[in-house]
């Protein structure tokens, strides 16, 4: 039996949301460690993992190392050679895009 798509969605949303806590409370030795060790995501987790990141940024609930700490993992793990992700001629992952 295949999980619903909600299922899936709601998986991502709390393995993500766990990765940033990590990330927000230093519950790591080091970034690129954490980026090595983590799952596999793909392009539209990363965009809401973002937009969370500037949410939260936007109602003053990050401190400013814990913003780095979240941007330095997004830039690690997006600069992965085995992703082979070509951000050339990508729609721009702002806030609120779609």
């Amino acid at each position: 039996m295949t999980p619903r798509l909600e299922e899936t969605l709601k998986g991502s949303q709390d393995r993500l949301d766990i990765l940033m806590e990590r990330i927000i409370t230093s519950e790591y030795i080091s970034i690129e460690e954490l980026v090595w060790d983590c799952d596999s995501y793909s392009i539209d987790e990363i965009r809401a993992f973002l937009d969370r990141v500037v949410e939260r940024w936007k109602a003053n609930e990050l401190a400013p190392a814990a913003m780095y700490g979240l941007l330095k993992f997004l830039y690690l793990y997006l600069s992965r050679p085995e992703l082979e992700i070509s951000l050339k001629n990508r729609v721009p992952m702002l806030h609120g895009s779609a």
